[in-house]
């Protein structure tokens, strides 16, 4: 009784990504060039963008400074990607590694092209995620039990069922937009400090 509530949330954030080329250095060299033994991230323009996280949860007082948290979440990732549309498909290839780690070249078309091209055009590499986060808030400090100052973690299996992703080419100079190649169940995982603040 009293240890049980229900919480509305909405939470924007800024994401980013790390680009690696670990299929591109693993290929022989009749599929890559030179590229990819460098930092990938220097063939490319990709900048933040804003996601968010929204969702109910049920919050249940463990312990007199320790509150353990599950619900369901809605989370929306997206970075941007300049790049250039050349309003007709070209051939272009993806370096893939296959079961036994060997490399080949997967054949797309793509009208995106990452150097130049016709006009300038930012694309949205970005998903949708339903997830069921599981967390623990541990409360560090309060004052006049009216602010208290928390840390949380959680963990949170998702599903992801929706969105689009612009591959960079074997060459560097295309983006293959696709989904193919996303995994549709992940685990995110979650640090944070936060105030809650008691109004009258």
């Amino acid at each position: 009784k009293g240890k049980l509530i229900m919480q509305v949330y909405f939470t924007p954030s800024v994401v980013y990504r790390n680009l690696q080329n670990s299929a591109g250095k693993n290929a022989s060299s009749n599929l890559t060039s030179s590229v990819n033994n460098s930092d990938i991230s220097s063939f490319v323009n990709h900048t933040p963008s804003f996601g968010l996280e929204t969702g109910t949860a049920l919050v249940y007082d463990l312990f007199k400074n320790v509150k353990i948290t599950t619900g369901l979440q809605l989370n929306y990732t997206r970075y941007n990607v300049h790049a250039f549309n050349n309003y007709h498909p070209s051939l272009t290839s993806l370096t893939m590694n296959n079961e036994s780690g060997l490399s080949y070249a997967a054949y797309r078309s793509s009208d995106y092209s990452n150097f130049y091209g016709v006009d300038g055009v930012k694309l949205h590499s970005q998903t949708y995620q339903l997830s069921i986060p599981v967390g623990v808030n541990l409360r560090l400090a309060s004052i006049d039990n009216r602010i208290d100052w928390y840390a949380g973690a959680t963990v949170q299996p998702s599903f992801v069922f929706g969105g689009k992703s612009f591959l960079l080419s074997s060459d560097t100079r295309s983006y293959v937009p696709t989904t193919e190649f996303m995994n549709h169940f992940n685990v995110n995982t979650g640090l944070e400090t936060f105030l809650s603040i008691k109004t009258k």
